[in-house]
């Protein structure tokens, strides 16, 4: 059994997209791969979504910094571009981008420049249309 959104992707991407949506264990991408698909929900996830705790300052000890320095970094991360691995798209990105996706939909971060383009191109892609036309509500894909 495999629960969890992120490893249920890398589960997937390893056993359907080894060696294109994941990269080989042998390959020098596979490193920024796994820092970036664990990054988006054990670091990126809850300093976006606990920035207003009544102590932010605590997450430190949590292990995630601030909202400032985990927005800065997946911005950087970005560039650059067009994917979180340059060229190459990969699960990292359905992971990454989909919590960027749900964090510009709901406000919580401003849509810069590299933020918006990224979300863009993410949410152009056949299958995060096909997805979201799967799962989503007509009303909420009329407000995306």
């Amino acid at each position: 059994m495999v629960t969890e959104a992120p490893a249920i992707c890398l589960y997937l991407a390893d056993r359907y997209g080894y060696g294109t949506l994941a990269p080989a264990v042998d390959d020098p991408a596979r490193g920024p791969y796994l820092r970036w698909s664990v990054f988006a929900t054990a670091v990126f996830e809850p300093a976006v979504y606990l920035r207003d705790a009544p102590d932010p300052a605590a997450s430190r000890g949590r292990g995630w910094g601030d909202y400032e320095t985990a927005a800065r970094v997946v911005e950087e991360g970005f560039r650059p571009g067009p994917w979180i691995l340059g060229e190459r798209f990969s699960a990292a990105d359905v992971i990454l981008g989909s919590v960027l996706s749900v964090a510009l939909f709901n406000k919580l971060l401003p849509e810069t420049e590299v933020l918006g383009a990224y979300n863009a191109r993410i949410s152009a892609r056949p299958a995060c249309k096909s997805a979201a036309e799967a799962n989503w509500p007509p009303e909420l894909l009329a407000r995306s």
